[in-house]
């Protein structure tokens, strides 16, 4: 069966004479929903194409609960050095449009869906909580960006002591801004309570051990936390 996308390849001569060449691996509006399985597995497979670098143009989304199954599909991809960007797509859930308002003249309205939950993550994490260091999204030997100077601070001081996890639901459902508990005592909140509920947990080196594979609570449901091979804690 052909891939839902199509490769192309373009060689540019931009490097010095004698360098080693760079393999870029570039997508955009991948668009994903969770019931798009081929797709998915299409993207799963552009690891194999072992690219140096990747860069994504944003528009990963087009459905409010695409984020978990997007970063299943982006898989060993994340743990390559990349760059990206977002698109509308990723900050507002798609919506009915009329295709005939494509004819008519742009008066430069647009007819915008829910906001989607990155939005919200933005505002509420650092990104070493959510986890930007490991996944490539930040060098702390290089670069210019907004809160630059806190985050080399955490990161040079230990200073981070919450993550944000995707949470498995063993039974009952999550409920956002709900507290998550062990032995009943809070360690945590959920961020999100949608197909792929998330939470921002407190968690170290002396703590790792106690709370992964263990089952939490929450006021209306048990979860557990996986800890990736990727995450450094």
């Amino acid at each position: 069966m052909p891939m839902a996308y199509k490769v192309r390849t373009a060689t540019l001569p931009l490097l010095p004479k004698g360098s080693k060449a760079i393999k870029v691996l570039h997508f955009s509006d991948l668009h994903l929903t969770p019931k798009r399985k081929r797709e998915i597995a299409d993207i799963k497979s552009f690891i194999d194409l072992s690219p140096d670098l990747v860069i994504s143009t944003g528009d990963f989304l087009a459905h409010k609960d695409a984020v978990g199954p997007t970063l299943d599909a982006l898989g060993d991809l994340l743990d390559l050095p990349g760059l990206f960007v977002f698109g509308s797509n990723d900050y507002y859930a798609p919506s009915f449009k009329n295709p005939f308002s494509y004819l008519m003249k742009d008066d430069g309205s647009r007819k915008l869906g829910a906001k989607l939950p990155w939005q919200k993550l933005q505002n509420q994490l650092f990104s070493l909580e959510a986890n930007f260091l490991e996944l490539n999204g930040i060098d702390q030997k290089k670069g210019c960006y907004i809160g630059q100077e806190n985050t080399a601070r955490m990161h040079l001081k230990n200073k981070v002591n919450k993550r944000l996890f995707a949470l498995q639901t063993i039974g009952g459902k999550v409920k956002e801004e709900q507290k998550i508990t062990l032995n009943n005592e809070e360690i945590g909140k959920v961020l999100i309570n949608d197909l792929f509920p998330f939470g921002l947990i407190k968690i170290n080196k002396d703590s790792k051990n106690l709370i992964i594979g263990r089952e939490l609570k929450t006021e209306t449901a048990s979860i557990k936390i996986n800890i990736p091979d990727w995450m450094l804690i």
